[in-house]
């Protein structure tokens, strides 16, 4: 607390020595306006930033390893804030309460997104890497101006009302890598748009309520409905579903009123015939750089839906894309024909469950 509430500080320089910026080191410094934090800084401890009202932007060194709970809270004209590669936690209402954050950078380090950490801002867009296991309750609730969100996969929770009240998202992609969304992770959100993932498991009470889409389609990995999960739609008329999630889970669709038995489609069984192909690739783009091979040019599917697929074995400088069966040829691979098994399962459709798992193996030729 050594410079809390000095309101005649204006710049503030923390040299490569320093590894550490102590509890509410700068609380309320008003008048704040620079802060350059070098490479060097390990913590940033709980409200070091907090109510230092002047302060518009603040890059963040990758050498920090955590950032505390209410570090920059109520920092009401930040506007930027660049989170270098090498981040890895950040705690409760880090950022909450910065009405004018309009730009936040999450780099790929990022392992924890604590509750109210980014809660009420004006962030457009947004990227959530998949390195993050957890986003937590209310971490990105009431950003207002939010339009674009991509939630990367590896995400596993997403935790109630995480996402509550960002009424300028249209579109809502939530990855199969998610287990589980809490109540009321994204009500108020009004998405013209859902797309679930095969893998989701469990979606909470109220999760997308009050949603304008016409159409949904439940994957056949959802065994949980929490009551009014999709409810209170006027405009959803269209709805593929199993019939024994349907059945034991209907209160989820409460309020629906235009959601009649002939708009409902039930999930059949799918045969899921899944074959591998054989695919090439120019050794002189390989030479240069990675190459990736989509999925429809590595496996014959029918029905045709989206596929996951895990590598069994095969040369290591080819890998496979779980969420959606691409392969990626890395730079430098040399000429020659390589067999790669694969497990592989169809993820179904607006007709379809997702099918069983396949072993199937995949040639690529570099040529």
């Amino acid at each position: 607390e050594a410079f809390h509430y000095c309101d005649s500080l204006t710049k503030v320089v923390i040299p490569k020595s320093g590894t550490r910026i102590g509890s509410y080191a700068f609380y309320s410094c008003t008048d704040l306006t620079s802060v350059t934090l070098n490479k060097g800084l390990k913590e940033i401890d709980s409200g070091a930033f907090e109510y230092c009202t002047s302060l518009k932007s603040i890059t963040i060194p990758g050498t920090v390893e955590s950032i505390g709970s209410s570090a920059f809270e109520d920092c009401t004209t930040l506007r930027t804030v660049k989170i270098l590669n090498g981040v890895k936690y950040i705690y409760s209402s880090a950022f909450e309460d910065c009405y004018s954050l309009s730009s936040v950078t999450i780099p790929g380090s990022v392992k924890y997104i604590g509750s109210s950490a980014f809660y009420y801002s004006i962030i457009r867009s947004l990227k959530i890497p998949g390195s993050v296991e957890t986003i937590n309750e209310e971490a990105f609730a009431n950003c207002i101006a939010l339009e674009s969100l991509s939630i990367g996969y590896g995400v596993k929770y997403i935790e109630a009302e995480a996402f509550r009240n960002c009424p300028c998202l249209n579109k809502i992609s939530i990855p199969g890598s998610v287990v589980s969304i809490g109540d009321e992770a994204f009500i108020g959100c009004k998405p013209r748009s859902i797309t679930l993932g095969y893998g989701i498991e469990s979606i909470g009470e109220e999760a997308f309520d009050y949603h304008i889409c016409t159409s949904l389609v439940i994957p056949s990995s959802v065994t949980y409905l929490g009551s009014y999960a999709f409810g209170d739609s006027i405009f959803l008329n269209k709805l593929s579903i199993a019939s024994e999630l349907y059945s034991s889970y209907s209160s989820a669709f409460s309020g629906c009123y235009y959601l009649t038995s002939s708009g409902i489609t039930y999930l059949q069984d799918n045969p899921g015939k899944i074959t591998g192909k054989t695919a090439k690739v120019k050794k002189k783009k390989v030479k240069k750089k990675a190459q990736t091979v989509a999925a429809t040019k590595l496996y014959n599917v029918s029905p045709k839906t989206g596929v996951i697929a895990e590598k069994i074995s095969g040369n290591a400088k080819i890998t496979v894309n779980k969420s959606n069966g691409s392969i990626t040829v890395k730079k430098g691979t040399k000429k020659g024909t390589y067999k790669i098994k694969v497990k592989v399962m169809s993820t179904g459709n607006a007709q379809y469950k997702a099918s069983d798992w396949k072993e199937v193996t995949i040639t690529i030729k570099v040529k």
